[in-house]
């Protein structure tokens, strides 16, 4: 069973551990619960797979990419939430980009 506290202990050990989990879900409930329960990204987190996650068929998936993206401090790629941004047709996923307090984006 998939806990909130396995999650975490994954994120310690290796954010990879994490990515491997979410690529080897089939369920999008449960990649939602991935990560909607990540909580404090480590300074040191490989976040690659969060950006590949963008491209989720699942505006839910995309919303709560964004929003652990959020949680980067400073590692951000703007550039690739601007496109997102540009080409987004969740109004949800939309606002959170937007609302992420960390991101200064000037959309053209």
């Amino acid at each position: 069973m998939l806990t909130k506290e396995y999650i975490t202990e994954l994120k310690k050990n290796s954010s990879a551990e994490i990515a491997n989990l979410i690529k080897n879900q089939k369920d999008v409930g449960t990649v939602n619960f991935i990560l909607e329960n990540l909580g404090h990204i480590p300074a040191n987190f490989e976040s690659d797979f969060l950006y590949e996650l963008l491209e989720h068929s699942h505006a839910q998936v995309r919303l709560n990419a964004v929003k652990n993206i959020g949680k980067l401090n400073g590692k951000t790629d703007v550039a690739k939430l601007t496109q997102l941004f540009k080409n987004e047709t969740d109004t949800s996923v939309r606002r959170e980009i937007i609302s992420e307090k960390s991101l200064f984006i000037t959309f053209n």
